[in-house]
């Protein structure tokens, strides 16, 4: 018999304990009853659970099997409601003695002293999986990984949702996380609150204190768990683990595989309860839900009136709009990025040529996969999800019908010129205005000849010039571009004769907006490129130097008024 185990008349009941902590004992009437543990680390509060012996044999006066069977149901699992306050009040009430010599963890029993000494601090764990590398310092341990990672036999099942799981303990972490407010630890700087008191000592370590003992060898990073040292450490010795089955794939943490494989399954199992949207982790259908439906952003910036549902989104909106801090610099030519993934996939794009997402329908290639999945949607299907409030247009993304609106509905825009009255949509756009017609700036250099740009895109397709690389071909005749907006205008209006934008005023029709634009000068009158030597207007920019050159200087090309 262990030590809470109990005899109670003729019923014996035998507990195991399943876990590498501190359990506490709960008496129920006369039946004392000893909790399963569930975690390698010690718990906040009790659970109850009764495992019956294999074996063992129960009597309660009657030969009927059946009618022992509901009497001892009804003795030794009484309905009870959990009293979430007054659990984790007694568990506070519980002393420890014991200190570990190696960290702050402390326990009340010197067993689970030696069983954390030995799980974090000699890393000793008799205890091997037979699937897999797992191992544990308890054999109860193993078999809870076992039954959870092996066997799929998970008893305890959400009243609430579909969840389930092996332990009790889990699930009652589990309700009081996603279908209860109450959260028992609450963070006395702010307002975050979580289940586990554990979780609450780091939270005010890493957000508050700044205590973060353990520090990266290879760089400034610092943790304040070990385990998450580790996990950074992975970074850069380049050590990932976990193997993809299907693709080369690896991460440094298991759970980032299996979402990894869950793009392989196309298993999406946390939806959208407003709308048809569907994802792999939680946290994204968290902020989908704020961002879409709820329209709560809590992080504003304090230059602007941006808002985001994510702090670190924030933190990017500031660097990008209003520093202008680009820490990541390429080592191959002067771009610099607010964040290392977009540093990376420049490299890829742009010096590497390494582009590993290719179209099943056409030539093209590209370094990120929802890059070819908008492609593929734009010029290979007619699906268009965003549709716009104020008239029929429809777009691939939701960057792009923002886009619209804002250009065609709401008309502000506001990034403003310093030196003149333009303004644009976007900083990039406005960036490049101001290099062109005030500063005069190209930073763009080509290796063949003496050209320069103002973006790297227009490089690219100058290069292509030198090399007669035309990628973009007509199906119908033998017309080839470097761009394919050049293409798509050129078969609408050589082929198809699609002239979308027509002039109100006559028949005229045009392919472009920009030459509609142009063209209802012609009727207004208005002519925006003014002679600074004499009183000389058009509606071209092109017009305006050509008159430069011919009346006021002697054939070299002055720079272009502001």
């Amino acid at each position: 018999m262990e030590e809470c185990g109990t005899v109670n008349r003729d019923v014996n009941i035998k507990e195991e304990m399943t876990d590498e902590t501190e359990s506490n004992c709960i008496s129920n009437g006369d039946v004392t009853i000893k909790e399963e543990m569930t975690d390698e680390t010690e718990l906040d509060f009790p659970t109850i659970d009764i495992k019956e012996e294999e074996g063992v044999q129960i009597y309660f006066g009657s030969n009927d099997p059946v009618e022992n069977k509901e009497k001892i149901d009804q003795y030794i699992k009484p309905k009870r409601s959990i009293d979430l306050k007054n659990d984790f009040e007694s568990c506070r009430k519980i002393k420890k003695h014991h200190q570990c010599p190696h960290c702050e963890y402390e326990t009340s029993r010197i067993t689970y002293l030696k069983d954390h000494i030995l799980a974090h601090h000699t890393g000793v764990k008799p205890h091997k999986c037979l699937h897999c590398d797992y191992s544990a310092v308890r054999k109860s341990a193993l078999k809870i990984h076992v039954m959870a990672r092996h066997t799929a036999d998970k008893p305890y099942k959400c009243r609430y949702c579909d969840y389930c799981a092996v332990e009790m303990y889990y699930l009652k972490i589990h309700v009081i996380a996603r279908h209860s407010v109450e959260k028992p630890h609450n963070c006395p700087h702010c307002h975050y609150g979580t289940v586990h008191k554990s979780t609450l000592r780091i939270h005010v370590k890493a957000h508050h204190t700044g205590d973060k003992p353990h520090k990266c060898s290879y760089c400034d990073y610092s943790a304040v768990h070990m385990s998450t040292l580790t996990k950074h450490l992975m970074t850069h010795t380049g050590e990932k683990p976990h193997k993809c089955l299907y693709c080369d794939y690896s991460a440094v943490l298991k759970s980032t595989l299996k979402k990894h494989i869950m793009t392989h399954t196309g298993d999406k199992p946390n939806k959208c309860p407003h709308c048809v949207y569907s994802t792999v982790q939680k946290i994204n259908l968290k902020t989908h839900i704020m961002a879409h439906h709820t329209g709560d952003k809590p992080h504003k910036c304090p230059n602007c009136d941006y808002s985001t549902v994510q702090k670190s989104n924030l933190k990017i909106h500031v660097m990008t709009h209003h520093t202008g801090d680009k820490p990541y610099k390429c080592p191959n030519c002067e771009f610099s990025a607010v964040q290392k993934s977009n540093l990376k996939t420049h490299i890829m794009a742009h010096h590497t040529g390494d582009k590993p997402h290719k179209c099943h329908h056409c030539d093209y290639r590209t370094v990120l996969k929802n890059d070819l999945k908008i492609h593929v949607m734009a010029c290979h299907t007619s699906n268009r999800p965003y549709k716009c409030f104020h008239c029929d247009y429809k777009a691939v993304t939701n960057t792009k019908l923002k886009h619209h609106i804002l250009v065609h509905h709401v008309g502000d825009k506001p990034f403003k010129c310093h030196y003149c009255n333009y303004g644009a949509f976007e900083m990039r756009t406005l960036k490049n205005h101001i290099m062109v017609c005030h500063t005069g700036e190209k930073p763009y250099q080509c290796f063949h000849c003496d050209y320069k740009g103002t973006t790297i895109t227009k490089l690219k397709y100058h290069i292509m010039t030198h090399i007669g690389d035309k990628p973009h071909k007509c199906p119908n005749c033998d017309y080839s571009t470097v761009v394919s907006s050049n293409l798509k205008a050129h078969i609408m209006a050589h082929h198809t004769c699609d002239k979308p934008h027509k002039c109100p005023y006559c028949d005229y029709s045009t392919v472009q907006k920009s030459n509609l634009k142009t063209h209802l000068m012609i009727h207004t009158g208005d002519k925006p490129h003014k002679c600074p030597h004499c009183d000389y207007s058009t509606v071209l920019k092109f017009n305006l130097k050509t008159h430069i050159m011919a009346h006021h200087t002697s054939g070299k090309l002055h720079k272009y008024p502001d």
